[in-house]
């Protein structure tokens, strides 16, 4: 199994009722992004910032970092995490929200491979 690509989604922000203050330092809306990372057995890794336009920021930034190194991301084992992330952080010192985005995706397409769920993959326990 090959990744083949990924695909960013930022959604429409809402309002957020409970941030009215606007000396709060937050955005006073709520921001979604979705990030779904494909590979060429049609699996798909999901994973999702939310909340603050940070958590949307995060997907952005890793759309964005994901298009200037895709050859080193691409047509890897989506198995191999610990090596693409070695890679991403010392050589494109991928920042750290970043680089937990990419490990989600790279779970998240293990445990659909797999057919189990990711806690069952980390051994089940805290």
């Amino acid at each position: 199994m090959k990744i083949t690509g990924l695909t960013a989604h930022i959604l429409r922000p809402r309002p957020n009722p409970v941030r009215e203050n606007p000396e709060h330092k937050y955005s006073m809306d709520r921001q979604y992004g979705i990030a779904v990372a494909s590979t060429d057995e049609g699996i798909e890794g999901v994973v999702h910032g939310s909340g603050t336009v940070e958590g949307a920021d995060s997907v952005r930034g890793l759309a964005r970092r994901w298009a200037q190194n895709r050859e080193h991301i691409e047509g890897q084992d989506p198995f191999d995490r610990g090596r693409i992330e070695k890679v991403l952080s010392n050589r494109f010192q991928w920042p750290n929200q970043e680089l937990a985005l990419v490990d989600y995706l790279l779970w998240d397409i293990a445990g659909k491979a797999l057919g189990k769920p990711v806690y069952k993959l980390l051994g089940a326990t805290r």
